[in-house]
């Protein structure tokens, strides 16, 4: 802490305890290698630059599923962060390089401690280009670099430049490819001249699709499993994956297609990953329920749903003080009694 405040290190690495009792003047740059718990923190961290009407830079890296917390903080303190990228190895050297021409550039030349160098310079460089002495200034500070920064890796996540652009910018994009494809559809319906009515022959009514047919096997590298619970356990795809992954050790992106009949589920599974399913999720429990699991050659079609049972015709319930009756049609009669007249 003394040569940091001494200027004899520029940087200082810091808890947030340190970081609340540090006093130390002409501090430009404040970086967050990660959100505080609590959001006061950050003013005390921010709050070590900046200092006595001066300027100063807070600098913050955030994953995309921070971003929120970045808007809680825009919002109870009214300020407004600048998204940007992490530059990489070659962004760096080359703000450096430019930034070491703009210091030569700007550079106030004393003339008289210079002229008895001056001569013997100008000889040595009689027969350089001024381009040839540009490339060997480069060249020396790249070798200085040590090839440290020099590198192509992408710090950045992986969800691209898209995710800092504005929200108005992305929905104009989105609006415009819109009206694009109306336009597409409008000149092709217009090159199809207008529309012949077909006429059906007597082949009688179409026959509805069989419900058997319209199922699917495994795809590629993917196994088949049926379970014994359904719509009627009041699960949804969910719970099956929660069941699976839970029991079985397995990550989500390893469960395929999910199809809920009424007393039975089908579900798709990582072939790898088939033997732990099969042997982890047989007799688990889910929500109460004693799981029963077998392998299945195919499962319903996407698109399709299972059968469901069909339920009496007619019929209601209908309960009362003197109980209740389940039937189709009118409750049966029931003779007056004076104990339900109320007047």
């Amino acid at each position: 802490m003394g040569r940091f405040r001494r200027k004899q290190l520029k940087i200082l690495i810091a808890t947030d305890v340190a970081a609340r009792g540090l006093d130390v003047d002409d501090i430009t740059h404040v970086i967050h290698y990660d959100l505080p718990d609590d959001l006061e923190i950050y003013t005390h961290r921010s709050g070590r630059t900046a200092r006595a009407g001066k300027q100063g830079c807070s600098i913050v890296f955030v994953s995309p599923a921070e971003r929120y917390r970045l808007g809680q903080l825009e919002r109870r303190l009214h300020i407004h962060f600048n998204a940007k990228l992490v530059p990489d190895g070659i962004d760096v050297c080359r703000q450096r390089l430019t930034r070491l021409a703009a210091t030569i550039k700007d550079h106030v030349i004393d003339d008289e401690r210079i002229a008895k160098f001056y001569p013997d310079v100008i000889e040595a460089f009689e027969t350089v280009t001024r381009e040839d002495l540009i490339k060997g200034l480069l060249a020396r500070e790249l070798k200085n670099l040590k090839g440290e920064h020099v590198s192509h890796q992408n710090l950045n996540a992986d969800t691209g430049k898209k995710r800092f652009e504005k929200r108005d910018d992305r929905r104009d994009r989105r609006d415009d490819r819109r009206e694009e494809r109306r336009d597409d559809r409008h000149e092709r319906r217009e090159d199809r001249g207008p529309r012949q009515a077909s006429v059906r022959d007597d082949r009688g009514p179409r026959p509805a699709p069989d419900r058997d047919s319209r199922r699917e096997g495994p795809e590629d590298g993917m196994c088949i499993f049926e379970i014994n619970v359904g719509r009627a356990d009041h699960i949804n795809p969910g719970a099956i994956v929660r069941l699976v992954c839970d029991n079985a050790g397995i990550q989500s992106r390893q469960i395929g297609h999910i199809t809920l009949g009424e007393e039975t589920s089908f579900f798709q599974v990582d072939a790898a990953a088939a033997d732990a399913v099969r042997e982890k999720v047989r007799g688990a429990d889910l929500d109460g329920q004693p799981v029963d699991i077998r392998d299945a050659d195919t499962m319903p079609a996407r698109g399709s749903s299972s059968p469901r049972p069909n339920k009496p015709y007619g019929g209601h319930f209908s309960g009362g003080r003197d109980g209740g009756h389940f039937g189709g049609g009118r409750p049966p009669y029931r003779k007056y009694d004076r104990r339900y007249d109320r007047r």
